[in-house]
């Protein structure tokens, strides 16, 4: 299931109109054009397949914040069935994926996107899909790696060792 929102009705339809022609089925396309709207189909959609991943095409970076805590919300209610894979779809996208904004949004379509762009932001959502992400990937920090020096010894230490000499 797709959902796009958008309120500029032409930006709305370029971006259904895209994945329509990737391969995407339009029967499949739920195209909203407020945020209330958006919300309402939301919550409609996690009656739906849970078998298959639901993906928002989102083209307002407001409405971003709103849908990131509308999922936590259902994530802390455990009401949460089907997550979506919010793909930003904004003439302003890279702007939006260089700011705060980004960590709202799982895939970034360039401004100028084309086909390719499109299949990509699919094969992303398929991985994304495989492994029941439900949250944006965020790349491990040093900070993470490098936190406790102790924790490395130790692992260290567990690890059986070939002595060369």
């Amino acid at each position: 299931d797709v959902i796009a929102a958008d309120d500029e009705p032409v930006c709305r339809m370029a971006s259904q109109m895209a994945f329509v022609q990737v391969g995407v089925q339009q029967d499949a396309m739920v195209d909203v054009e407020s945020e209330e709207e958006l919300m309402e189909q939301l919550a409609e959609m996690q009656a739906g397949d849970q078998t298959r991943p639901l993906i928002l095409l989102l083209g307002k970076e407001e409405w971003a914040s709103q849908v990131s805590e509308w999922v936590e919300e259902q994530k802390h209610g455990q009401a949460l069935r089907r997550a979506p894979f919010v793909i930003c779809t904004s003439v302003d996208s890279d702007r939006i994926g260089a700011s705060v904004s980004n960590q709202l949004f799982h895939a970034f379509l360039p401004r100028n996107f084309g086909q390719k762009d499109v299949k990509w932001s699919l094969e992303y959502c398929r991985l994304w899909w495989l492994t029941r992400s439900v949250e944006p990937y965020q790349k491990p920090s040093d900070q993470d790696y490098f936190s406790d020096e102790g924790s490395v010894e130790e692992e260290l230490s567990d690890e059986d060792h070939c002595d060369m000499d």
